[in-house]
């Protein structure tokens, strides 16, 4: 079957699948029966129906302006294959034999409506009258900060009744056939420009406004905050903001946000106490109401263990120690002596023998600061309490935080000076700020573990589970608030009880909507995991609570990038840009990963892209080797840290290692692990972290916190364009930056919601055949592992109509577009007079397509559910031919194709 029609916008090819059938059969001359509405046996079939010609009998409107939809009744309309206004073509949807839908096209005048097919030709008796409709050329400024105005050129814009941002109205503030100003009140956020014409229809400006504006501080806590705590700032248009300047000049970008009402920060170092700053996405800066106390923060050795005669003063060196406001010594109160910044002394109470030592203060949470022997001590005492979901860690310590929900352990270190000694009864009590969540009871060994007084807790009982008390902590206990109490010998059997307070580090929920997607290069098909392994491995490795998830197989997808299996860095790098393609034309707010078949037995085994904390738009997209490699499990979790913002440990000879890495050669801390799905404590000795190159299967603790940080900062869907916007026309504009210059993908079209661009240090510049120029400001993203350096971009926007130019500008300066690029083979070229056509048809599971790659040379293909549920079959198809696995596809619902001579995008619609 032949599709040869002109179009620029969407429609059905024929209105239903028999259609489609019987034609395919007919011009392969197979002999058409039941199938196509032929029932004799007899060797002679039947002449077919004559179907009646095409015949216009009226249209309504009789006015239109481009961009509005015109009925048309009449006879024969599914033989109709081409459309015109006048001499312009124009798309159209079939509704039956006797109604069409047509759009006015951009660039009609008034004429009669023109139908074709069927071997007939006709018009309509009377013309259309096309409309002038406001055309936008240009916006100035596309930053502002409102209230402010803002200058658009263009034609017909006296035609112009309402102008919106978003949902935001626009005050005409001055009005001409060629200019118009609006003016941008407060409030407004960012979006694209509409205008609402005299024939009531709403049109979409291509160019992006950006409000940069209007951040403010209303209140922030605590007042008094500690250097490396976090501080919480609410106001409004909070979603804008990057980073936070302390007094002194101290920066440090967000942490967390949540919507447009409120940030967090981690404080850094160098903050001093004042008047600090928040600076938004456009330079633009909102002091807060009031001066900010920075204070040290309290840092000691939690493991200490000090002895002291009766009556002797206890001295604890450290740091922030200014800052203590009481001791505790287990449940009660010590008299405090002489207090520095850097060394506390007290008094341990009458009648205690020993204890845990807790350092109290109004600007920071408690601290757990050792214990305490007196004279001959105690025969049990408490050594420690931590907390482990990847890492034991006792409360407050560097990197503690925990993820909300998550399995959590309670580990207590109950210990005796004395063998043999019997274990007393060890129970936990969970708090939530005043409220008792309930009382766990403890298990650990029967023999109480020997350590003598003032001896530091060993590796040997560190790293084993067996020695320590346990306690699972119930998920829903795990989040803002929670402190335990830990009570040991609560029936005085060693005499009186000892307590144990820990109030630990509790961060924001984080999550993962996680597609597998098995890539298929040539026969080269790959072994997948079972989707429960793969959260297993989530579970173990990332902070992310099992029941936050989500984990599901995509039907397999060929890559038309690399067609002989990926190997080569070129095949890696091109066969992660079609994924990031995939996943933002179906998928934009999950994450994409994809599985490949070895290829080699050493070398490259996976490749992802190195986003940053706070990014509004990441490229959530990673590849790796397949199941069939008993490393998949490693090379998975290594991936997604770079998605997750990390850079390489150094270890194992990596090129550009992470700068900030605490620990020499890449390796672990001394913290313990904890592997949550055995239960077991893991001793980290001899382990380097997973984003070197020496086998590591652990996130470091650092590492572990920044993935952290990145997963708690993702954005909200508050922040999301898309969900209040409405399906329209945009285009995708991709490709690569090497050292080479800029790639262009090509361009691609197809139906959605362009959301908000984040600016970065690139600016896409487009310019329209109508002679507009629109700019973009957008971010790239790195992409690891490949050579030489490259990075990826994405920009969506609302389609402007025929493109003539696209750039890539840094600074004022345009980028060399590289040899390769899809774009320079296709913009100098004039248009193809050819018409738009795809053959298609289902064969045995697969989609036969044909079309004209001489005038189209890249073909994409999408299907659409009947649910509206989008996958893409295939992208930028090249060759004017292809077949396409469809065994598994839902019944029912349309192909979407879209035909690119690499600058510009015609889509034909096909019902199934």
């Amino acid at each position: 079957m032949r599709i040869a029609r002109n179009v620029t916008d969407r429609r059905p090819l024929f209105p239903t699948a028999i259609i489609q059938r019987c034609r395919a059969a007919a011009a392969l001359a197979v002999a058409i029966l039941a199938g196509c509405g032929g029932g004799s046996s007899s060797d002679t079939a039947p002449p077919p129906p004559v179907a009646p010609p095409i015949a216009i009998a009226s249209f309504a409107p009789a006015q239109a302006g481009p961009g509005a939809t015109v009925t048309v009744t009449g006879s024969g309309f599914d033989a109709v294959q081409s459309a015109k206004v006048g001499t312009t073509s124009a798309s159209f949807t079939i509704d039956s034999a006797a109604q069409l839908r047509l759009t006015v096209p951009d660039g009609a005048s008034s004429g009669p409506i023109e139908l074709a097919g069927g071997g007939r030709v006709t018009q309509s008796a009377n013309a259309l009258v096309v409309l002038a409709v406001p055309r936008v050329t240009s916006v100035t400024p596309s930053s502002i900060v409102p209230p402010a105005r803002i200058n658009v050129a263009g034609s017909d814009l006296d035609k112009v009744t309402q102008a919106r941002l978003n949902a935001t109205v626009l005050a005409i503030a001055a009005q001409s056939p060629t200019a118009l100003a609006l003016d941008v009140p407060a409030g407004a956020s960012s979006g694209f420009l509409t205008l609402v014409a005299t024939d009531g229809i709403a049109r979409q400006s291509a160019q992006q406004i950006t409000v940069a504006g209007s951040i403010s501080v209303a209140s922030f806590a605590p007042t008094t905050v500690a250097r490396g705590l976090t501080l919480t700032i609410n106001g409004s248009n909070l979603d804008r903001a990057v980073a936070v300047e302390f007094a002194g000049g101290a920066q440090a970008a967000v942490a967390a946000r949540t919507g447009s009402i409120s940030i967090s920060v981690t404080v850094p170092a160098a903050a001093n106490s004042g008047v600090f700053t928040v600076i938004g996405s456009a330079g633009e800066r909102a002091d807060a109401p009031a001066s900010l106390t920075v204070v040290p923060r309290i840092q000691v050795d939690a493991t200490a263990v000090y002895n002291v005669a009766a009556g002797a003063a206890v001295t604890i060196n450290g740091t922030g120690l200014a800052e203590v406001s009481a001791v505790t010594v287990g449940a009660s109160a010590a008299t405090i002596g002489a207090r520095s910044d850097t060394q506390l002394s007290f008094t341990v109470p009458a009648g205690v023998n020993c204890g845990a030592i807790t350092l109290l203060s109004q600007s920071q949470p408690s601290v757990p600061a050792g214990s305490v022997v007196v004279g001959a001590g105690c025969t049990v005492r408490s050594a420690g309490v931590e907390f482990a979901q990847v890492y034991a860690q006792s409360a407050g310590a560097n990197y503690q935080r925990l993820v909300p929900g998550k399995e959590t352990w309670v580990r207590a270190y109950v210990v005796a000076e004395s063998a043999g000694t019997a274990a007393p009864v060890v129970r936990l009590t969970g708090y939530n700020g005043t409220a008792t969540l309930g009382t766990i009871a403890m298990t650990g060994p029967a023999v109480l573990p020997q350590l003598a007084a003032g001896a530091a807790v060993p590796d040997s009982m560190r790293y084993n589970e067996a020695l320590t008390f346990n306690a699972n902590l119930p998920p829903a206990w795990v989040g803002g608030g929670l402190r335990v109490r830990v009570e040991i010998d609560p029936d005085r059997r060693y005499g009186n009880p000892i307590v144990v307070d820990a109030t630990p580090n509790v961060g924001t929920a984080t999550r993962i909507d996680l597609v597998l997607v098995p890539l298929v290069s040539g026969g080269n098909v790959p072994q997948m995991p079972a989707a429960a392994d793969v959260i297993d491995e989530i579970v173990r490795r990332l902070p992310i609570a099992r029941e936050n998830v989500s984990v599901s197989v995509r039907a397999p997808y060929t890559l038309t990038t690399v067609t002989d299996g990926v190997d080569t860095g070129s095949d890696w790098s091109s066969a992660l840009g079609e994924l990031e393609t995939l996943r933002r034309s179906e998928a934009r707010t999950k994450h994409y990963y994809g599985f490949v078949r070895p290829m080699v037995s050493a070398g490259t085994a996976g490749i992802g892209y190195v986003n940053r904390v706070g990014s509004t738009s990441p490229n959530l997209s990673a590849i790796g080797w397949d199941a069939s490699r008993a490393s998949w499990r490693r090379t998975f979790s290594h991936e997604l840290g770079h998605n997750f913002s990390r850079e390489h440990a150094p270890c194992g000879g990596v090129a550009n290692p992470d700068p900030n890495y605490p620990y020499p050669n890449g390796a672990l801390s001394s913290t313990p692990l904890f592997d949550s799905l055995l239960d077991d404590i893991v001793s980290p000795a001899g382990m380097s972290d997973i984003m070197g190159y020496c086998s590591g299967a652990w996130f470091s603790d650092y590492n572990f916190r920044e993935v952290q940080r990145f997963v708690e900062a993702q954005p909200q869907p508050a922040l999301s364009v898309q969900s209040a916007g409405r399906a329209t026309e945009i285009l995708i504009v991709s490709g690569s930056i090497g050292p080479d210059g800029v790639r262009f993908n090509p361009v691609q079209r197809l139906r959605g919601v362009a959301p908000v661009a984040e600016a970065g240090e690139y600016t896409l510049r487009l310019v329209t055949a109508a002679g507009a120029t629109i700019e973009v400001s957008f971010d790239a993203v790195r992409v690891d592992h490949a050579a030489p350096a490259e990075q990826h971009f994405f920009v969506k926007l609302p389609d402007p109509g025929e493109l003539a130019d696209v750039a890539v500008l840094r600074g004022a300066s345009a980028l060399p577009l590289a040899a390769s690029s899809a774009v320079r083979a296709q913009a100098r070229r004039a248009p193809a007079p050819e018409s738009v056509w795809v053959d298609w048809s289902e064969d045995a599971g697969a989609l036969v397509l044909a079309w004209n790659a001489a005038a189209h040379r890249y073909l994409s293909v999408t299907h659409v559910a009947e649910d509206g549920e989008r996958r893409v079959l295939a992208v930028w198809l090249s060759g004017g031919s292809a077949r396409i696995d469809t065994a598994d596809l839902a019944r029912g619902g349309e192909f979407e194709f879209a035909l690119s001579d690499g600058l510009n995008t015609r889509i034909l619609v096909a019902p199934r």
